[in-house]
Parts: structure tokens; C-alpha cells; sequence
């Protein structure tokens, strides 16, 4: 069930009344959000969005703090205009951030502005990437000396939810045939050994999050997924879903932009699309679990096996030296 169902416009109305008395806030769900429960708000003519937990009694500090050290480091994202660790009004956290100009990427039909726009958030995405966190997995609290911890002590703790996604796929036949090759990849991804310290991951990088006004690149929303990764696990998830939106690649552009930012070893190609193909498979795994049969389904299955099927099984054997920290 989605989590808006448990948070009605009239919470909302009596959360900006207590925040902002007297103003009168218009307030009205976004039907964009589908985990995350989103309003706009307006303040006589400004529009913010107020960003709910997911679950009740949920506690978001972790993705507030996310868009301070993102904001000190230069990378264009909403800024915090109001957040609460618990309101009672909804039940769990709640933050409200200005709007950033103009569209999602998704929406731009012009290639070329499409592909400077990409660059430019490849940018800033290696900025985020360079964001250290206290273990691996959700972001999900924040230290007394303000740095982000993740759910995971171990990055072997975060991996063994890929591991299980692994099994869901082989003992329903999802891919038949890749099983082998696919347990192979996934198992010698997870048993990389893990650093102390792990990379921040905005976590759902695509082109629905990345915003752009009259050509021109204006920064990166929707931080709700953050999480403690390897360093390449956006540009991982960017490859994965390159092409569902558009109908030209955009990826390129993005690591073109990220390279500007940050350098990579020459083995980083080949780890960016094992971290698409591993991303692919939990993200398929869960949508069986859901009992999805919708077009993304159909968009994941075909992915990891255009991927799998394009494989060198050599060139997918990774050691401690191939890491990219």
C-alpha cells in the first residue's frame, strides 16, 4: 500500500499551520511520489515540497543531513527549509525544501541539451560519490560528529541481501539458462572485501532526478534512498536504467562529466556494469516479490540478460586489486 494512504492532506494543513502560522498554505499531494510521500506546498508564491518518512514513527534526519553536507560541497539540491525529526501531526519526520528550476531529465526531448545536461550532473554525481559513510546499506542515522551512519557495519552484511536476490531468480526460473553465469558474477562481486569506510549513493540515479531549466543543468533531487555504497554504485544504476525514458543514451555524457570530477582506474568500466547488473538483479528479485508484471519488470529482465548474455566470463572475475574504492 503506498504510505500517502496513511497521511492526509489534513495532517499536512495542520503541520504547515503549526509551522508557519497565519500564512495559509495551500497544500496538495505529488503524484510523482511513489515510496516517499510528497506535498507542495505554496507560501503565498513560493513552492516548496514537504518530504515525508516512508513509514510512521520513521526517523529522516539522515536525508536532511544528506542535503547539508551535499549543499557545503557545492552540489545544486533543494535546500532544507524546515525539518522536524518527529511531527506529531503525520507521525514520522517531516522536511520541506525549496524547488529547483525546471524538469526532470526525463522529460527533455532535445538530445544535445539532453547530453551537456548529463555531463554536468556527472559532475556533481562524483561529488556526491566522494561523501564518506560509516558503513554500507540505508543512511539511516547521524552521528554525534555529524557524519552519516549506514545500516550495515559490513560491507559482507550489506551484500548478502544481493546474494538472496540471487536465489529468488534462480529457484523461480525468472532468467533460465544465466543461473550459473549470474550466481558466478553476483557471488564474486559480493565477496570483494569491504573498506571502513563506504562512499554516500544518492541510490535511485536516473533522469527522473536530475533537473534542467531552459538547457541547462540546474541539480539533483530525491535523496530519500541514500545509502552507504561502493564508489560506483550510482553510475552502476544510471547505466542500468539508461535508455527506458529516452530514446538515446545519456550514460556516456554522465561518465564524460564524472571523469571532469574524479579519477577512475581503467577497470572502472567493467565494476560499473557489474554494479548495473547486481543492482538489476535485486531490483528484479523484488519486483517478483511484489508480483509485479509491469513494464519494468519486462525492462530488468531484459537488461541482465542483454548483459549477462554479452558477458567475457573472464573479464567478470574480480579480485581485491580490481576494487575501485
Amino acid at each position: 500500500m503506498n504510505p500517502r494512504t496513511y497521511v492526509t492532506v489534513d495532517a499536512v494543513e495542520r503541520l504547515m499551520a503549526r509551522w508557519f502560522p497565519g500564512e495559509g498554505c495551500r497544500v496538495e499531494p505529488v503524484a510523482a511520489g511513489v515510496s516517499t510521500p510528497v506535498f507542495r506546498v505554496w507560501r503565498d508564491d513560493t513552492v516548496a515540497y514537504l518530504r515525508l518518512a516512508e513509514e510512521p514513527r520513521e526517523n529522516r534526519t539522515a536525508e536532511a543531513r544528506v542535503h547539508e553536507l551535499l549543499m557545503a560541497c557545492g552540489v545544486p539540491v533543494p535546500a532544507v527549509v524546515r525539518f522536524e525529526p518527529m511531527a506529531p501531526e503525520v507521525g514520522r519526520s517531516a522536511m520541506l525544501t525549496g524547488e529547483l528550476p525546471g524538469a526532470p531529465l526525463a522529460e527533455i526531448g532535445d538530445e544535445r541539451a539532453a547530453c551537456r545536461t548529463a555531463e554536468a550532473a556527472g559532475r556533481d554525481l562524483a561529488r556526491i560519490n566522494a561523501v564518506p559513510v560509516r558503513g554500507y546499506g540505508w543512511a539511516n542515522a547521524v552521528g554525534s560528529d555529524g557524519a552519516l551512519v549506514a545500516a550495515y557495519p559490513t560491507r559482507g552484511d550489506w551484500t548478502a541481501e544481493y546474494i538472496d536476490a540471487v536465489s529468488v531468480i534462480t529457484e523461480n526460473r525468472l532468467l533460465p539458462g544465466m543461473e550459473r553465469m549470474l550466481e558466478g558474477a553476483v557471488e564474486r562481486w559480493a565477496r570483494r572485501a569491504g573498506k571502513a569506510t563506504a562512499w554516500l549513493a544518492h541510490g535511485d540515479f536516473d533522469t527522473t532526478h536530475i533537473f534542467t531549466h531552459d538547457a541547462a543543468y540546474t541539480g539533483i533531487i530525491d535523496f530519500g534512498e541514500s545509502r552507504g555504497a561502493d564508489r560506483l554504485y550510482d553510475l552502476g544504476h544510471f547505466l542500468l536504467h539508461d535508455g527506458e525514458r529516452l530514446p538515446y543514451p545519456l550514460f556516456p555524457s554522465l561518465l564524460a562529466g564524472y571523469r571532469e570530477a574524479s579519477v577512475l582506474p581503467p577497470e572502472a568500466p567493467r565494476e560499473i556494469r557489474l554494479h548495473a547488473l547486481v543492482i538489476g538483479v535485486q531490483r528484479l528479485a523484488r519486483a517478483h516479490r511484489q508480483g509485479r508484471s509491469d513494464p519494468y519488470r519486462c525492462w530488468l529482465e531484459d537488461r541482465i540478460q542483454r548483459m549477462l548474455s554479452d558477458l567475457d566470463r573472464d573479464a567478470w572475475v574480480l579480485t581485491e586489486a580490481d576494487s575501485v574504492d
